[in-house]
């Protein structure tokens, strides 16, 4: 598992065993909107304090996307089309939503592919007990 995944995952279950943090109906754009802004108010504290800077600028990005109504329309579509997470399923930049929505933002395709991979995955851990296969960068 990605590092980053790895740290983000552990985070999450913290989360779960500390709150009752239910997830959204994600056919509701709002209240799935409303529910990773939450997310992302909650993790990026816990980025700051890692060594590395990385993980900060991806949820910080990820709250921007969320935070937006044109980049949040067409991070929402490709949300839906990709959850759940199917595995085997190898991301490489230029699936028309993922270019759709770097036009939109101005951030490239591989950033977008790993904030939309972040988002499935806090998905499917809270969804399930164990997390399930998320789209990863085709290398």
């Amino acid at each position: 598992m990605n590092p980053l995944f790895d740290f983000l995952a552990r985070v999450v279950l913290m989360l779960r065993s500390f709150f009752t943090f239910d997830p959204p109906d994600v056919n509701d754009p709002d209240a799935l909107r409303a529910w990773l802004l939450d997310v992302c108010r909650l993790v990026l504290p816990i980025a700051g304090i890692t060594r590395t800077k990385v993980d900060d600028q991806v949820v910080k990005l990820a709250k921007l996307l969320i935070a937006n109504d044109e980049t949040w329309s067409a991070l929402y579509d490709l949300i839906r089309e990709f959850l759940p997470a199917r595995e085997g399923v190898a991301l490489t930049g230029q699936e028309p939503g993922v270019r759709r929505l770097a036009d939109v933002s101005g951030i490239d395709p591989q950033t977008i592919i790993l904030i939309l991979t972040m988002i499935l995955k806090f998905l499917e851990m809270f969804f399930n007990k164990e997390p399930g296969p998320a789209p990863s960068p085709a290398l």
